[in-house]
C-alpha cells in the first residue's frame, strides 16, 4: 500500500464517518493491508511505551527488592535445602515483611510470609497463622493463602532442585550482585525482542477481536434489519479497532495511571456515532466490492 493510499484512509476514518461506508466500497485485502500495517506500527510505539515506562519501572521495582532481601536477611538466618527437606537455623516461626512494591491493603494479612521451622500440614496450621500472611514455607512444603481461608499445599521437592543448597547472609551478598546482572541481561533481551514480538502479536490479537466484535456487529445489523454481508462486516469492525487502538494508546500516553483500558469503549462509542449519524445511508447501502490500490 503506498503512503498517500494509507493517509488518505487513516485521515478520513479520523474525520468522516460517512467514509466508514465508502471505503466499504472497496475490497477486503485493502481493508486488511491497512489493518495489519497501522497495527505494525501501533505495536511499534506500544513496544516503545513498554520499553521506556513499563520495563524500567519493573526493573527499578526488582533491584529494590533485591535490596530490600540483602539489608533486612538476618545475619544469624541460614536455610539448607538438604534434598527432601529444610533445615533453618532459627527455632521460632520468622514473619517476613511486604516487598516495598507491594502497596499494604486493608484486606491483606499483616505479614508477606512465614518461615516455620517444623514440618506442619494444611490441618494443624496453628490459628495464629492462618489469616497472618500470604504464605507459610516449612520444612517440607509451601503453603499459598488464596485470600479465602482456602490453603493449598505443595511439596518443595515438587519445587525445589536436587542436592544441597545452602543460603545465608554471605551467600545472599555475593548473589545479590550476580543476580543483578542477569536482570540487566535480561531486560536487555527483552526490550529487543518486544519490537518483534509485539507488533506481530498485537496484530493477531487485534484481528481476533475485531472478529468477535464483528459477531456483536452482526447481531446489531440483523436486528435492526440491515442486510449486511458479515465479510462487510469484518471490513468495518478492522476499521473500528484500529481507530480505537489509536484512541487507546492515546489515552496510555497522556494519562499513564489509567487502569482502564479504551478499546472497547472506543470501539462502541465510535460505531454509536457513525451508524447514528449515517443511519440512513446504512439502510440504503448496496455495497459493491471494488478495486483500489
Amino acid at each position: 500500500m503506498r503512503l498517500k493510499t494509507y493517509w488518505h484512509i487513516l485521515s478520513n476514518l479520523l474525520t468522516s464517518p460517512k467514509y466508514y461506508l465508502e471505503i466499504l466500497q472497496t475490497n477486503f485485502w485493502l481493508s486488511f493491508r491497512f489493518f495489519a500495517i497501522s497495527m505494525l506500527i501501533l505495536g511499534i510505539t506500544l513496544a516503545l511505551k513498554i520499553n521506556s515506562r513499563i520495563i524500567p519501572n519493573l526493573q527499578n521495582q526488582l533491584n529494590k527488592t533485591l535490596d530490600e532481601v540483602l539489608i533486612n536477611y538476618p545475619a544469624d538466618l541460614e536455610i539448607t535445602w538438604d534434598e527432601d527437606h529444610l533445615k533453618y537455623s532459627i527455632d521460632k516461626p520468622l514473619a517476613i515483611s511486604y516487598p516495598s512494591f507491594i502497596e499494604k491493603e486493608p484486606q491483606l494479612p499483616p505479614f508477606f510470609g512465614y518461615l516455620i521451622p517444623r514440618d506442619i500440614s494444611i490441618e494443624n496450621l496453628s490459628e495464629e497463622l492462618v489469616d497472618e500472611s500470604m504464605f507459610i514455607i516449612s520444612t517440607q512444603n509451601l503453603f499459598i493463602n488464596n485470600l479465602q481461608g482456602v490453603w493449598a499445599s505443595n511439596s518443595l521437592t515438587d519445587i525445589l532442585p536436587q542436592g544441597e543448597i545452602a543460603i545465608n547472609k554471605d551467600t545472599i551478598i555475593d548473589l545479590t550482585p550476580k543476580a543483578k546482572q542477569e536482570l540487566e541481561n535480561l531486560i536487555l533481551a527483552t526490550k529487543q525482542l518486544s519490537f518483534i514480538i509485539v507488533p506481530f502479536g498485537l496484530i493477531a490479537l487485534r484481528f481476533w477481536m475485531s472478529f468477535l466484535e464483528a459477531i456483536l456487529l452482526l447481531l446489531f445489523f440483523k436486528l435492526n434489519r440491515l442486510d449486511f454481508s458479515f465479510k462487510k462486516i469484518i471490513q468495518l469492525s478492522l476499521y473500528l479497532m484500529v481507530v480505537a487502538e489509536i484512541i487507546t494508546q492515546l489515552t496510555s500516553w497522556i494519562y499513564p495511571d489509567t487502569q482502564v483500558s479504551m478499546l472497547a469503549p472506543s470501539y462502541w462509542i465510535i460505531f454509536s456515532y457513525i451508524f447514528w449519524t449515517q443511519r440512513k445511508k446504512f439502510s440504503k447501502s448496496n455495497i459493491i466490492p471494488t478495486h483500489q490500490e
